[in-house]
């Protein structure tokens, strides 16, 4: 975790959080680039340790990227935690 030696850190148990708002469930918002920057390297992780352990993910693979995207997305929902996603570009990049 970012800045764990300055103590700026808070774990949350959020499938517990969900629970406690009922149906409405929590949802996080998520910075889209961050969260693929993430994603890419699990899903090479899981695709080195079920196939060729050769293979790699690139970003042409979409199979294995929408199959991972998929898997943790309906995981979260089901347990009520809802991710939104939002795109911060830098200034002036035509984004």
């Amino acid at each position: 975790l970012r800045h764990r030696d300055r103590g700026t850190t808070l774990q949350i148990d959020l499938i517990a959080e969900a629970a406690r708002a009922g149906n409405a469930g929590v949802t996080l918002l998520v910075d889209l680039a961050d969260f693929v920057a993430w994603l890419q390297p699990q899903v090479d992780s899981a695709a080195q340790n079920y196939e060729d352990p050769t293979a790699s993910f690139s970003g042409g693979e979409f199979d294995r990227l929408d199959e991972a995207l998929c898997t943790v997305l309906f995981a979260l929902r089901n347990v009520g935690v809802y991710l939104e996603f939002y795109l911060d570009p830098p200034r002036a990049c035509g984004l």
